[in-house]
């Protein structure tokens, strides 16, 4: 399996700011939600201008909803491989890609401060619809984009047999998800993650279901 890294689309210089940024929001957004928050804490905690903080983040939802979109998926700068240069020559293959990704995503849902922002989310949206589009934009559209994007290129390959592409993609993220609801946001103590036992023959059902 041939593995590209994705590019970066930032410069590291504005890279750095917006992690600033998002550093001293994500602090502020656990301290005192999304409510007890303000763009002027976030300006003030981040060191910067009005003008620089408005420049990368135009509202406080879109800032909160980068917040975790940076714990996640930007996590590695970027998508951390680029589909459209992935090589996956057999059900093996994609098996281990599958499970290095569900691996890294179950690590990223057992995380404290990322089940607190999505308490948060959850918590607030009905009173903050604008939350959960931007929410939904910054993070599980850009995810669904992603997956699919990888089972298209093993399908072009010849590995992947089924056209039910949103249906494989619904079953690798909804096992992933139910372990996060009930073992991660619907716990008072600490998350418990999908073991790497647990992560491989989900994959491995999945991935037989569907080459």
């Amino acid at each position: 399996m041939a593995v590209a890294p994705a590019a970066r689309a930032e410069a590291p210089r504005a890279r750095a700011k917006r992690q600033q940024i998002v550093d001293a929001a994500r602090r502020l957004f656990l301290a005192h939600g999304f409510e007890g928050t303000s763009m002027d804490a976030i300006t003030a905690a981040a060191g910067v201008s009005k003008r620089t903080l408005y420049k990368y983040y135009p509202s406080k939802e879109a800032l909160l909803a980068d917040t975790v979109y940076q714990m996640t998926l930007g996590s590695h700068d970027g998508p951390p491989i680029d589909p459209d240069r992935l090589t996956i020559r057999d059900a093996a293959e994609l098996e281990e890609l599958l499970t290095w990704l569900a691996g890294d995503i179950v690590a990223h849902h057992r995380d404290p401060e990322f089940l607190g922002l999505m308490r948060i989310i959850v918590g607030e949206a009905p009173r903050f619809p604008q939350i959960v589009e931007q929410y939904r934009a910054a993070v599980i559209e850009r995810g669904y984009a992603f997956l699919t994007a990888i089972f298209e290129r093993a399908r072009a390959q010849g590995v992947v047999t089924t056209a039910e592409i949103d249906a494989a993609i619904r079953l690798f993220m909804g096992s992933l998800l139910i372990a996060t609801y009930t073992h991660g946001l619907m716990t008072s103590g600490p998350a418990r993650g999908l073991t790497r036992d647990e992560i491989e023959a989900q994959v491995h059902l999945l991935v037989s279901a569907i080459t």
